[in-house]
């Protein structure tokens, strides 16, 4: 298992291009290889050394840092939990009103500014983000990490359908690329692979995309793995013969991992990014469960109070990108939720997550204030009603609306146990309503959710 890494890139080695950059971006991995094996102390030693140089330089270099943090303070630290206390959380909101006074007037040697980097604007606030040449070559290496971690043979087919610009990789024909990412994250030959939008497609258009295609590997949103996966479930075959998936940008849940291994044969591996911090988290290769990227970035995942969440405990994401000193994210609020885990079995000492839980509107509000992380058990609701999709709102308290995209007008009593099993998930009885419509609108971002709270809530502290 320890060594399972640096095995995969030795195989790999004969392959590498002859050019110069080539091997260094080889080289780079077989050191993240070792990395990815720091102790416990070296990870946060690492990790402190490269936070009081970014400080140092923030403090001097960026006007809006330079007016709110001592870099002082930051050098006297011993410990990387003292640092961080020095520093003050960055909201969102701060982040969208301040973009110029965040972005450093100059770089240090080697650091080039690369364009920016916009999120999806999924929380209803778009934000841009200038990025340097060092940030993009450390997403570059934690993408190949990824491909190792997830045990995938580079030289098969792989599609992505997921939320192109417009005008690109459109049905039928999508777009091809002899490569799976370019010589700067992959430095050697690949399989080819195969682009579609999800733009305007639907899922009958993706499925007999797929099974044109016929790729090993596919790299998609969840919720287009639960349909596919439900399709499957209802006609018995499947449009690719998968080997494995690769899951991004929204959150994934049990029901779905099942869905994918039952219906697709194929099993998910699950990464968490942000457009502002990049990869954040990855699936443990070895164990259930997430590592934090602790090389590129420091994860903090803290409760209402600013204090540390304990194992087992969910709290709001916090991150601080180590290398983007184009524009330096110290201890940034994503808006995220996530659950700490226990140290991983498989004894990488990177931060474990349990689970990501999504965004504050993900959570149901009671009628005494109290919010939490709701469950529907979809796949038994599919077994009532078959469904192409579905998302559950609340709309008011004590109200929540399923809406539910069927084929066929749903019985009252369909409707009558459908509600029995939403309720049976919830503290207390909710007012269900049942909403058939032809499909789930996307918002702007493209990603799907399946709950969504309309109820107005207090921002986090």
């Amino acid at each position: 298992m320890r060594e399972r890494t640096r095995l995969m890139l030795e195989r790999l080695r004969p392959a590498v291009r002859p050019d110069a950059d080539s091997h260094r971006i080889f080289e780079s991995q077989l050191r993240l290889a070792k990395s990815e094996w720091f102790t416990r102390d070296e990870v946060q030693s690492y990790q402190l050394a490269h936070l009081k140089n970014l400080v140092a330089f923030s403090a001097q270099k960026v006007p809006f840092w330079r007016q709110r943090i001592s870099a002082d303070a930051i050098q006297r630290a011993n410990t990387l939990q003292e640092a961080l206390n020095a520093l003050p959380i960055l909201r969102r909101a701060t982040l969208r009103d301040n973009l110029a006074g965040l972005r450093a007037g100059e770089l240090p040697p080697g650091h080039q500014a690369a364009g920016e980097r916009t999120s999806s604007g999924s929380t209803g606030m778009v934000v841009a983000v200038a990025t340097s040449n060092v940030m993009l070559a450390w997403q570059s290496a934690l993408a190949f990490r990824a491909q190792l971690w997830a045990g995938r043979d580079l030289q098969q087919k792989i599609a992505l359908v997921r939320k192109y610009q417009k005008g690109e990789a459109e049905y039928p024909d999508g777009l091809s690329a002899p490569f799976w990412a370019p010589p700067s994250v992959f430095p050697f030959p690949t399989g080819p692979a195969f682009h579609l939008s999800t733009s305007n497609t639907s899922l009958a258009q993706q499925w007999e995309w797929l099974e044109k295609i016929s790729p090993s590997y596919l790299m998609t949103y969840p919720s287009i793995v639960r349909a596919l996966a439900e399709r499957v479930a209802s006609e018995g075959k499947r449009p690719a013969p998968l080997r494995g998936i690769t899951t991004v940008g929204e959150v994934v849940d049990n029901d779905v991992r099942e869905l994918a291994i039952r219906y697709l044969d194929a099993p998910i591996f699950d990464i968490y990014s942000s457009e502002e911090a990049g990869t954040i988290a990855m699936q443990c290769p070895d164990s259930p469960g997430y590592h934090v990227q602790a090389d590129a970035l420091i994860l903090e995942v803290l409760d209402d109070g600013g204090r540390p969440v304990e194992t087992g405990g969910t709290g709001r994401v916090v991150v601080t990108p180590l290398f983007n000193y184009a524009m330096p994210l110290l201890r940034y609020e994503l808006g995220d939720f996530a659950q700490v885990g226990a140290p991983c079995l498989c004894g990488r000492a990177f931060p474990a997550l349990g689970r990501i839980m999504g965004r504050r509107r993900n959570m149901l509000t009671l009628a005494d204030g109290r919010s939490f992380w709701p469950s529907f058990s979809a796949r038994r609701l599919q077994k009532i009603v078959p469904m192409r999709e579905h998302q559950f709102r609340q709309t008011a308290p004590g109200v929540i609306e399923a809406w539910l995209a069927t084929e066929a007008a749903i019985t009252p009593e369909q409707e009558a146990a459908m509600r029995d099993i939403i309720n049976a998930g919830l503290p207390m009885p909710f007012d269900v309503r049942i909403r058939c419509v032809p499909e789930i609108p996307r918002p702007v971002s493209g990603k799907y959710e399946e709950f969504v709270s309309a109820m107005e809530q207090a921002p986090a502290a």
